[in-house]
């Protein structure tokens, strides 16, 4: 008989199975919804204490209480249950009571219970319970206690597919503009064969949301089908990384029977076990049947996700899409960075459908470019609005979507129906909570902190809580305990930002956002006080210490990025830009690069936008340190010479002298160290006119590094002597840790040995005070590279260890592989041939990292088996 597509709830519903069988069952739904350490750990439905479980929820003990009748029962024998559950609390000295119920309660009846309780209390009423059980990591629970099969879709809607087949149709053909470089490097990677050198099997396309990626990624995969390349099949799954919550993430047991499935394997085992064991048979008998596999796995967060559903290289591909920069970490891959498209590009990309009735509309459309930032998500969606209203220039739609909110609710939400479903809620707010949920639809970032929100409204935290509070029990908001965080759903969201326009005039909301850019401002700013480990105290400051500083920053440098576009939008140009500079130290402690540059860019164009040649080569100087950090020096070393022109012509010299010492790092990598002393004397000298003793100490500590490397190891000594006494003096904790690294290993050169290793001691220990672990690493390796001249070789390997324990802490794949690099030729002067195939087994684990890692020390004449390498 075929299963309804309600079948959770049905059976929910007619429940028959008995008291032990429901306890066991609720404890599953809260164990999966942020309980914790149940007790006892297998309900057995007899006498209870008051309580049919204890549970935990952030430490404190809850108590978990079931009723389960066959059918829907009268309201009050519901009550009645609950409020006899109550008395379990205090007996138990529980904080709070998790109720769950196959009962259908409406919101009155769900508050009228609440108000019986004193103490915290949890509904898990039959809407919610469903919800929980529908969700693809339940699938086992659902079959233990409901004889749901695994594979039954319940109440997902038939087109929320996440796994499917890839079809020579699945791709957009000719619609397809705007990243024919980056097609063709997709499509040459399905081709490589595996004998050729340098052979990846893994290809992971990256870049910021909404660039594009899945979009190639299809592309590319159509091609490949149209050419029936894979003959083994061709899927692609949505592995959900980017949701709002990190509970929507799909792990491989969630993933593999609907991989199964799409492959064609009719027979899903309930344990995902023997499913993954199945799933990598099918890989190796298409393999040996010459039947290539090609796998999309598409919005990946995290390796975890899809390492152990990688095959193993051989005919099989996988491509994958993520936001973040996975390649390093996957053994045998190949990365794909995606940018925004032009100017020139995305006009193209708006004109494709009807080229000849844009010929005359190019300032309409470039408009349009502009206002879509080069993101290929907007202008594939602007462009069906042009396509579907043939009346319509592409100036008077630029026009109509000036304003954020206005171009959203035109381009998607027009339904009525959810605008009344909203309505409804909204109207019966108290004016305050009402005004509250207004403000936080304009704020810009996804999830609302408290202390943002206060300053939104301009109102105390304590204030804020309360009105998020009564927001929250309106189920108009949804809290994030662990992220101390609120959200909104988009669609309420937009019809915020609806209500904002005709309650609230535009003043008014500008002034909010005025008075949280300065929040986020003033936050950033101590936080790079903290990260500097100079942070003024003037007892205004926010945080106390720089945990606090670095904890802000994990939950909140999302939404200072985003107010870079809010602030955008309203005109305040000079936040925007100071916001975008501001945050960009703290990612680049993260090493999110990618968003460095991604930030960076935004903020030349606002200086641009502003005619502020002084800002744009501030930002440029950003820029090009962030590709100094990918190690792509000649990219660097372009925008550092566009912003030296711009430092030069405006008579800057402070900002020249800064511009010099990033160009001094992309020149040193290239080899060509003695060509920066004479750039770094004239930064010396440029700082000393301009009486910046801070600048002139990072000055000095580039001149001294390019001097070592130079081999004038007495006059790097001398001047990195002088650039130390300057960092200790100014309190600039990293600075003075590079300089000691710079310092022990030029000592190390002239035979000073003890002091050398002194120094790089005294490094070792400030970076760690100061939590920079990059730096700490590189200390720990150059010491052990002395040692291992020494001949001290245990304490060569001891610190090289410490040196990739540090460099994991950051996930610095790159300096990782350097330092194994060196662990290798230890082991080869020590004779210790096993522990060396270990180390080279370590190197090609890292991936593309450890690849080029290798090739750069043997172009340097270095690597296994030759001799150190050192920072």
């Amino acid at each position: 008989m075929e299963e309804r597509w309600d079948e959770t709830w049905q059976r929910l519903r007619l429940w028959t199975s008995g008291q032990a069988p429901s306890e066991r069952l609720a404890a599953q739904i809260l164990l999966n919804d942020d309980f914790s350490r149940l007790d006892p750990s297998h309900p057995l439905g007899g006498p209870d204490g008051k309580k049919d479980a204890l549970v935990y929820r952030d430490g404190h003990k809850w108590i978990m209480a079931v009723y389960f009748p066959r059918g829907q029962r009268p309201f009050r024998e519901v009550k009645a249950k609950f409020i006899s559950d109550l008395a379990g609390v205090s007996e138990n000295g529980a904080a709070g009571i998790a109720f769950v119920t196959n009962q259908e309660l409406s919101l009155i009846e769900r508050e009228t219970l609440e108000d019986q309780a004193a103490c915290a209390c949890e509904i898990y009423h039959l809407e919610r319970i469903v919800a929980v059980l529908d969700k693809p990591a339940m699938a086992s629970v659902r079959a233990q206690y409901l004889r749901i099969p695994p594979t039954h879709n319940t109440l997902t809607p038939p087109h929320a597919i996440f796994v499917r087949k890839i079809l020579s149709t699945s791709g957009m053909g000719n619609r397809f503009v705007g990243r024919e470089d980056d097609l063709r490097d997709v499509n040459s990677f399905l081709l490589k064969p595996s004998i050729e050198p340098e052979f990846a099997h893994v290809g992971v396309i990256t870049g910021m949301p909404g660039v594009g990626k899945t979009a190639l990624a299809l592309e590319a995969a159509s091609d490949a089908c149209q050419e029936q390349r894979f003959g083994g099949g061709a899927i692609i799954a949505d592995f959900k990384g980017y949701e709002e919550s990190p509970k929507e993430f799909i792990e491989p047991p969630q993933a593999i029977s609907g991989l199964l499935l799409a492959l064609g394997i009719d027979r899903i085992d309930p344990e995902p076990a023997i499913n993954l064991m199945a799933y990598r048979d099918l890989l190796e008998s298409r393999a040996r049947a010459g039947r290539p596999v090609l796998l999309l796995f598409d919005n990946v967060a995290e390796v975890r996700q899809v390492e152990d559903l990688l095959p193993p290289p051989g005919i099989h591909r996988v491509i994958i899409t993520s936001r973040n920069a996975l390649g390093p970490r996957i053994p045998d891959s190949v990365s794909f960075r995606l940018s925004t498209l032009s100017v020139h590009r995305s006009m193209e990309m708006l004109a494709q459908v009807h080229e000849r009735r844009f010929v005359d509309q190019q300032e309409g459309l470039r408009s349009l470019a502009n206002l879509c930032g080069g993101l290929p998500i907007a202008l594939r969606l602007i462009s069906q609005i042009l396509a579907n209203d043939h009346d319509l220039s592409a100036l008077e739609l630029a026009t109509e979507f000036e304003e954020e909110a206005e171009r959203l609710a035109g381009l998607e939400f027009e339904d009525s129906e959810i605008r009344a479903v909203f309505r409804g809620s909204y109207l019966r707010l108290p004016v305050e909570s009402a005004r509250c949920l207004r403000y936080l639809s304009i704020h810009p970032g996804e999830k609302i902190s408290l202390r943002s929100t206060a300053y939104l409204l301009d109102i105390s935290e304590g204030k804020a809580r309360r009105l998020l509070r009564r927001l929250e029990s309106s189920h108009l908001v949804t809290r994030d305990p662990e992220q101390r965080a609120w959200t909104l759903h988009d669609l309420l969201r937009l019809y915020g930002r609806d209500v904002a326009r005709d309650v609230d005039t535009r003043d008014d909301q500008d002034a909010a956002l005025h008075r949280l850019f300065e929040y986020y401002l003033e936050s950033t700013q101590q936080l790079n006080g903290w990260l500097n480990d100079n942070s003024l105290r003037d007892g205004d400051e926010l945080f106390s210490a720089a945990k606090d500083a670095t904890d802000w920053a994990v939950r909140e440098y999302t939404s200072v990025i985003a107010c870079i576009g809010a602030a955008l939008d309203i005109g305040a140009l000079s936040d925007a830009w100071a916001l975008a500079i501001d945050i960009c130290q703290y990612l680049c402690v993260r090493g999110d690069w990618p968003t460095v540059i991604s930030v960076s860019e935004s903020a030349v164009s606002i200086a641009k936008m502003c005619g502020d040649r002084k800002r744009e080569a501030d930002a440029l100087n950003n820029l090009g340190l962030a590709y100094n950090s990918l190690r792509e020096y000649s990219r660097g070393k372009e925008i550092f010479l566009r912003a030296r022109k711009i430092f030069k012509e405006i008579g800057d010299k402070e900002g020249e002298a800064r511009v010099l010492t990033g160009l001094s790092e992309s020149m040193r990598a290239e080899g060509n160290a003695p060509a920066t002393i004479p750039m770094l004397r004239r930064a010396v000298g440029l700082y000393t006119e301009a009486n910046s003793a801070y600048g002139l100490g990072f000055a000095l500590t580039n001149l001294g590094t390019s001097l070592r490397e130079d081999k004038q190891y007495p006059a790097a000594i001398e001047v990195l002597d002088q650039a130390l006494y300057i960092h200790r003096a100014n309190g600039a904790k990293r600075a003075e840790a590079a300089t000691l690294g710079q310092l022990g290993t030029a000592l190390g050169h002239v035979g000073h040995v003890q002091a050398s290793m002194d120094m790089l001691g005294e490094a070792a220990r400030v970076a760690n005070e100061v939590e920079d672990y990059l730096l700490a690493g590189m200390a720990y390796m150059n010491k052990g590279n002395f040692f291992r001249l020494q001949g001290r070789l245990l304490d060569a390997e001891e610190l090289y260890a410490s040196a990739i324990d540090a460099f994991r802490r950051i996930g610095s794949v790159w300096n990782e592989a350097i330092a194994l690099i060196n662990m290798d030729r230890l082991y080869s002067a020590c004779g210790e041939t096993e522990k060396q195939e270990e180390c080279r087994a370590r190197i090609r684990r890292l991936g593309s990292a450890g690849a080029e890692a290798l090739r750069m020390a043997r172009n340097q004449g270095w690597g296994p088996g030759r001799g150190p390498l050192s920072y």
